[in-house]
């Protein structure tokens, strides 16, 4: 008996990490400085790095609501078609200090990461 139930507790470990969905890592170029930037989104927190960033911007205060995630500088938006992430819209600011008003929007066409792997998506970049 132990041994069917340690048997089905493994068999449900490996299934639930297999299926788990993988940060969404969408990397583009900021409008105004033609620099590359990059949007980490994991389950309670978004990095943004590049630009004239000097260190990451993290974010952890998120609000997530229909499709929409934001906080204090920061606004997502994306199209999860099946589980693959396109047309993403980022709004943030890629330049230092944070508050001063430099924000843009950034357009991304595909992302990586989600809950669909990438080549199923059409996106195996590394």
């Amino acid at each position: 008996m132990k041994k069917i139930i340690l048997t089905l507790g493994m068999t449900l470990a490996i299934s639930t990490s297999a299926f788990a969905a993988k940060n969404i890592v969408c990397e583009g170029e900021s409008n105004s400085t033609a620099e590359k930037v990059r949007v980490e989104i994991a389950d309670k927190k978004v990095t943004v790095t590049g630009g004239f960033l000097h260190t990451p911007h993290v974010f952890t205060q998120l609000t997530e609501v229909n499709g929409l995630i934001t906080a204090p500088g920061l606004a997502v938006h994306y199209s999860d078609d099946y589980g693959c992430i396109n047309d993403a819209t980022i709004i943030t600011e890629t330049r230092e200090p944070f508050g001063a008003g430099y924000m843009e929007a950034i357009q991304i066409q595909h992302c990586r990461g989600g809950s669909t792997p990438d080549y199923v998506c059409g996106f195996d970049r590394h």
